[in-house]
């Protein structure tokens, strides 16, 4: 059987290639907290969903799409095929950043988009990604499916056991659950992960 990549592994991925790496190899670490935050935010997709589906949008639907040396698969939150046109939803209980959409979010969506222009015959798609405050819509570029395809593969690796960059930030380790664990691996220069630090937002 062919590896796996989920597009949400290509947004944890660009939230810090580190973490993924100890999630996938060591498992998830949830507190109380988290797992309370996590129950409220299904029933906020729940919501949404059932909005989503009034208006004719397909959501949680499995799609998958062979990329040769791996299966790109997952559930996109909402999304509708018309007109040969494609739109991607991404549903975010998180603020959006000052322009444009969180690059991680818009990587996820635009991983969902490139199953479904597969999968359609489609020329032309969309993601919108929904945060709390605002919503970001961006169109699919051919570059951004070779970062998504870029991504993945390094997701692949990450599976396979390469310890990858840690994407540091104060407030971002301070909160981490493996972070003893991953100060101890300390930092080589030149791994891999580190174009996730250039751009943190796509306009």
């Amino acid at each position: 059987m062919k590896p796996r990549v989920y597009p949400s592994e290509l947004r944890s991925y660009h939230y810090c290639p580190r973490l993924l790496f100890f999630e996938l190899h060591f498992g998830r670490r949830r507190g109380l907290l988290e797992r309370l935050n996590l129950f409220l935010r299904s029933l906020y997709h729940l919501v949404l969903q059932a909005l989503a589906r009034a208006r004719g949008f397909r959501t949680e639907e499995p799609i998958e799409l062979d990329m040769g040396s791996y299966v790109l698969k997952g559930r996109p939150d909402e999304y509708l095929v018309e007109d040969g046109k494609v739109l991607v939803v991404e549903i975010k209980t998180t603020r959006a950043p000052r322009e444009g959409a969180w690059l991680g979010d818009y990587l996820q969506g635009a991983a969902y988009a490139m199953i479904l222009m597969h999968k359609a015959g489609a020329k032309e798609a969309w993601v919108e990604v929904r945060y709390l405050d605002r919503s970001a819509r961006v169109q699919v570029r051919e570059e951004h499916l070779q970062l998504v395809k870029f991504a993945a593969e390094e997701v692949l690796a990450v599976k396979e056991g390469i310890v990858p960059f840690a994407n540091r930030s104060e407030r971002r380790c301070a909160r981490c659950p493996f972070r003893e664990e991953c100060l101890d691996l300390g930092d080589e220069p030149g791994e891999m992960g580190e174009w996730v630090t250039r751009d943190r937002s796509i306009f």
